[in-house]
């Protein structure tokens, strides 16, 4: 998870949107509650933030600077391609700010 060092550079908040009950949201669920308070403690001042919503396609929302917002849906995705997601979210933070 080295792409948590690279927070609040470019990327200013992390989003996961995600259903309570759903099937297509399992893997996000348990990807958050593995880690969530581990990014919490590596950077306690960065915006984590989950929201439920009942039978919403998952998702995850990465704002750079500029209020510039990016979506990756990941429906039935498991911990280990989320991991990918997030760290390309992440990563592409330069080159979306380097656009604006």
């Amino acid at each position: 998870m080295s792409w948590v060092k690279q927070l609040g550079k470019g990327v200013k908040e992390l989003r996961f949107i995600v259903c309570q009950t759903s099937d297509r949201s399992a893997g996000a669920r348990s990807y958050i509650l593995k880690n969530y308070w581990q990014w919490k403690e590596q950077q306690p001042d960065f915006p984590f933030i989950v929201r439920e919503c009942e039978e919403v396609d998952p998702y995850i929302l990465v704002r750079y600077r500029f209020g510039v917002e990016k979506k990756a849906f990941i429906s039935n995705l498991d911990e280990q391609e989320l991991e990918q997601v997030v760290s390309q979210l992440v990563g592409e933070a330069q080159k979306v700010n380097a656009t604006i």
